[in-house]
C-alpha cells in the first residue's frame, strides 16, 4: 500500500503513474472565499472531498484553519479520520 501526504492536491497524474494507492493533501481550505472554490470546481480542479480514479484515492481537506484572511467566510473546519483496512 502506497500513501502520499502532499500538502497541496498536485501532482496526481505523477502520482496515479507511480501506483500511489491514497494521497491525503489539504492546502485548499475548501476554497474558502466564493466562488473561488466553485469556478476551480468548473475546471476540474480537487478543492475539496473524496475523489477516486481508477485504483488511485485523493482525500483533500479544508484543514482546520484559515488562510489569508482573518476570519472564514465559507466551509468548516475538519479532522480527517483515514482508517485503513487490510483486505
Amino acid at each position: 500500500f502506497i500513501l502520499v501526504a502532499d500538502h497541496q492536491p498536485i501532482s496526481i497524474n505523477e502520482n496515479i503513474k507511480n501506483s500511489v494507492d491514497l494521497q491525503v493533501s489539504g492546502h485548499t481550505h475548501a476554497f474558502q472565499v466564493w466562488p473561488l472554490g466553485q469556478i476551480l470546481n468548473m475546471f476540474g480542479f480537487y478543492t475539496y472531498g473524496n475523489y477516486k480514479i481508477d485504483n488511485f484515492n485523493l482525500i483533500v481537506t479544508s484543514g482546520f484553519a484559515g488562510w489569508g484572511f482573518p476570519l472564514r467566510t465559507e466551509k468548516h473546519c475538519e479532522y480527517v479520520v483515514v482508517d485503513l483496512i487490510s483486505e
